[in-house]
């Protein structure tokens, strides 16, 4: 399209009529995002049928095979959050095919698609696909209507993983040609043509089925600040993780409650503490501790329907606990201290003790995936940011990695 890497993942499948909706804030806001986060994924895109089926096809674009086999994308299909394993029973007939890309022309991508999947006959196998990548697909870009073709061939089966355990054993993916486009008609002429007994029958494709879709969402890994072909640097993600965790001490710090704010961080590893009040630590949101629900939920307010988060830090604060293999927090008030622990966003384990402490307020130290990491790091850009916050806030005590920066 051509497509941003060597392999690709293809799903296709339905979802129960009443999660329609559900599911698509959730592949939207959490899925999405979350899997754009591993390195190697490229870009994903979601297409809605608009004639035939499955009602939904999902292409992610990947660097390589390795990259669906990869510790990190394993990492996450084994253990879903809590929003993951909530959706994936709705699922329904899941074809999920780990392709080799063997031929992909045109540029860009259209907002119109087809999905033909078949299987070619042994004995004709290499006649179809050389007629595919000589002579049918090449002429895709130059014809009115049409931008985009390319040609995926099954080449690995899918580990069985917790995710797929809850929705049901996925089928494979043979073969499959997309073509897209911008205009809906050209292109659903074009599936047909190739579909029609003169066509990929002819030359040995069984099992056909073609479906047209319209596009529904797309994200590629550059928007969120991963390079899938080269993992972002582990300063890179530690600013962004410190970003996203000060806005809450910054918070406290605005609001008159707190004067000190601490930050360290080294290669893939960090902590911010502060001397605010600290989280709350009895109250709770529909059920659930406030705190285990803003450091797991990527889907508040979008799956419950409401018009406002809970807090807008816990949207940045359940992210960064995603992109980490560990997480403590330590909530700190006058009369106890809560320490909760993750693992890989997920809750792992709970203390609340009723030590006294002298001085309120909380620590957050995690550590990055280690496959969202490299060696070394460059702390001076996290660095030149705290200053600036520094500078903006000269009552603020503002220490990083020990040491208290001064504005000029």
């Amino acid at each position: 399209m051509p497509l941003l890497g060597s392999a690709a993942m293809l799903l296709s499948f339905d979802i129960e009529a009443d999660a329609i909706d559900e599911h698509d804030r959730w592949h939207t806001h959490e899925h999405l995002p979350e899997r754009l986060s591993i390195p190697g994924f490229r870009r994903g895109t979601r297409w809605i049928a608009s004639g035939g089926g499955p009602r939904y096809m999902v292409l992610y674009e990947v660097e390589s095979l390795a990259t669906l086999a990869s510790e990190a994308y394993l990492a996450r299909l084994n253990q879903p959050t809590p929003w993951t394993t909530r959706m994936m029973p709705h699922y329904r007939g899941m074809n999920r095919g780990l392709c080799t890309v063997v031929g992909s022309f045109g540029l860009g991508q259209g907002g119109a698609a087809a999905l033909i999947r078949f299987t070619p006959e042994a004995s004709q196998s290499a006649a179809l696909v050389r007629w595919l990548l000589e002579e049918a697909l090449p002429a895709v870009p130059q014809m009115p209507g049409l931008g985009s073709a390319c040609l995926l061939q099954g080449a690995q089966m899918a580990a069985m993983t917790n995710e797929q355990r809850i929705r049901g054993a996925d089928r494979g993916i043979d073969s499959a040609i997309i073509v897209t486009g911008y205009d809906s008609h050209a292109v659903a002429a074009y599936a047909d043509a190739l579909c029609a007994a003169s066509g990929l029958p002819a030359r040995g494709a069984g099992e056909l089925s073609c479906a047209s879709y319209v596009s529904g969402y797309s994200l590629a890994s550059a928007e969120i600040g991963v390079s899938a072909a080269n993992p972002a640097s582990p300063m890179d993600l530690t600013a962004t993780a410190v970003r996203a965790l000060m806005l809450y001490s910054l918070a406290e710090f605005q609001s008159g409650h707190a004067t000190t704010i601490r930050v360290t961080a080294e290669g893939g590893s960090f902590s911010i503490a502060d001397d605010g009040r600290g989280h709350p630590i009895d109250k709770t949101v529909e059920g659930t501790s406030y705190l285990k629900f803003i450091y797991t939920h990527f889907d508040y307010p979008f799956e419950s329907g409401r018009s406002a988060p809970v807090q807008l830090q816990g949207i940045g604060m359940s992210l960064v606990n995603a992109l980490c293999s560990e997480l403590s927090l330590t909530v700190r008030k006058p009369d106890e201290t809560l320490q909760l622990k993750f693992q890989h966003g997920q809750l792992c384990a709970s203390q609340r003790t009723a030590v006294p402490s002298a001085q309120t307020g909380i620590t957050v130290s995690a550590k990055l995936n280690p496959q969202l990491t490299a060696t070394g790091a460059d702390t001076q850009q996290l660095e030149q940011w705290l200053l600036g916050v520094a500078v903006c806030h000269p009552a603020l005590k503002l220490f990083f990695n020990g040491r208290q920066l001064q504005p000029p």
